[in-house]
């Protein structure tokens, strides 16, 4: 931000795509100051977004985005406000995001300054693609050079889910004989459960369960009885 006046409030002039517009004239061969006073861009401002320090921050949610795409698990909008949420809280500093959390609009920046990334709606995976998925995990482990971890069986891990019904009920039921359609009012009770997430390594060992209940907020007799290990 640029200096101001005492008691006086710095509005800004312009926008993400002005920025661009003065960044791209810059690299054309317009110098920074021509291109301050054309676009009306405090000189500071792009002398940051110029610098490399400001490039390497910025290329890190790239390459993670990027990063996961590899692994079979892209990121959503949602996602990646969250890792900025969650680096902003761990690393406290001055933002315009309300309680950390980055809208709509820088969102849209974000897509805006990334020209690698766009949106792209998810499908599930066919068989053919199940299949080259696992191509691709081994030919990202080898260009990471983490193919090795495949031959420990301690860091190999597999993992599923099972949903455990609180009020379970067997499908047979007393009626009168000859009934052909026997009806039984659902109570919302009865659909109630647990989903609980197994995890178990090549090696035999079982990490403790993840268990998701059905709740914004944990009662405390909850928490209380679930063991700590």
């Amino acid at each position: 931000m640029p200096k101001v006046k005492d008691k006086t409030k710095y509005t800004k002039r312009y926008d993400e795509d002005t920025l661009q517009q003065a960044l791209a004239e810059i690299k054309n061969g317009m110098s920074k100051k021509r291109a301050s006073i054309t676009f009306g861009i405090p000189r500071q401002t792009i002398q940051h977004r110029l610098s490399e320090k400001f490039k390497k921050k910025r290329n890190i949610l790239e390459k993670w985005i990027i990063d996961c795409h590899k692994k079979g698990f892209p990121r959503r909008k949602d996602d990646l406000q969250a890792s900025v949420k969650a680096f902003l809280d761990g690393n406290p500093r001055p933002t315009p995001f309300k309680n950390n959390n980055p809208g709509r609009h820088w969102y849209r920046a974000f897509l805006t300054r990334h020209p690698n990334l766009a949106k792209r709606t998810q499908k599930q995976s066919p068989k053919p693609a199940v299949m080259k998925w696992f191509c691709n995990i081994e030919q990202y482990l080898k260009e990471k050079q983490y193919f090795d971890i495949l031959k420990d069986p301690t860091r190999v891990f597999d993992g599923d889910e099972t949903c455990f019904l609180l009020c379970p009920k067997e499908d047979k039921v007393i009626a009168p004989r000859g009934a052909k359609n026997v009806y039984q009012v659902d109570q919302g009770v009865a659909k109630a459960n647990l989903t609980v997430m197994f995890t178990f390594s090549a090696s035999g060992a079982i990490t403790p369960p993840m268990v998701i209940y059905p709740y914004k907020r944990l009662p405390t007799n909850i928490v209380n009885s679930v063991p700590n290990d």
